[in-house]
């Protein structure tokens, strides 16, 4: 999905999202779990928006299967951002998703404040980008284990935020790889050990752990505040 805007003749600005898959890669019928927004809001400012559910732990481990999973999560975190297109920032923008995805949680039975992060729907990842060709300035905010990535007008580009990689992720994946040479089955076969699905679960539990010392998400805990990073640049010509 592409949108250009041109503000003047020699201006043009472009924003490009992109997805690789329909399907849940290794997930025979499952749609793709990531969200996208891109719109307008009264005062002309583009937002563009990118939530990526997290695949639910049952899908791929031993661990009891959640009553929602990832698409759902990021479906209704982007639901959260459109119903909140006034937001005055890309930070706000990610605190409302949260709050759609609490509140949601709610009207079906679920209190996210009683239950650990491994028994919430969630997604991993999300990022905003809020650009204000009024005041020539672009907003962005980021949230775990997505990427943003700013360009400038030569071609040049850099990481925006700081990526805090799930330690628990990578264990679960080198033991699973371990286990599917050791015992000659695939490492989907592999990650139903149940040591894996353990690690798996620890990394889980840590998203918006009330210390900051977790992993950010889009759960609908309220501790998700902790672990939003934002920064403001810009607009060059």
């Amino acid at each position: 999905m592409i949108e250009r805007i041109c503000e003047k003749e020699e201006y043009i600005f472009s924003v490009s999202v992109e997805t690789f898959t329909i399907e849940q890669p290794g997930i025979i019928g499952r749609k793709n779990e990531d969200a996208i927004l891109i719109e307008r809001d009264k005062n002309n400012r583009l937002i563009a928006a990118l939530v990526d559910g997290a695949t639910a732990l049952s899908d791929i481990t031993s661990v009891e299967k959640n009553i929602l999973n990832g698409y759902w999560a990021s479906q209704t975190a982007i639901e959260g951002v459109r119903k909140n297109i006034t937001s005055i920032s890309a930070k706000r923008f990610l605190i409302k998703a949260n709050d759609e995805v609490a509140l949601s949680s709610s009207e079906i039975g679920i209190n996210v404040s009683q239950l650990s992060g491994d028994k919430l729907a969630t997604s991993s990842g999300a990022a905003v980008c809020v650009v204000d060709f009024e005041k020539q300035r672009v907003n962005m905010a980021q949230l775990g284990d997505v990427m943003t990535i700013a360009v400038d007008t030569q071609g040049n580009a850099r990481q925006v935020f700081k990526i805090k990689k799930c330690v628990e992720d990578m264990d679960a994946y080198n033991l699973a790889k371990k286990i599917s040479k050791n015992k000659g089955i695939t490492l989907k076969e592999a990650f139903n050990d149940i040591r894996v699905a353990e690690i798996m679960k620890m990394g889980r539990i840590k998203e918006n752990s009330d210390d900051g010392r977790g992993y950010g998400a889009l759960n609908g805990k309220v501790e998700v505040n902790k672990y939003i990073m934002d920064t403001e640049i810009p607009l060059s010509k």
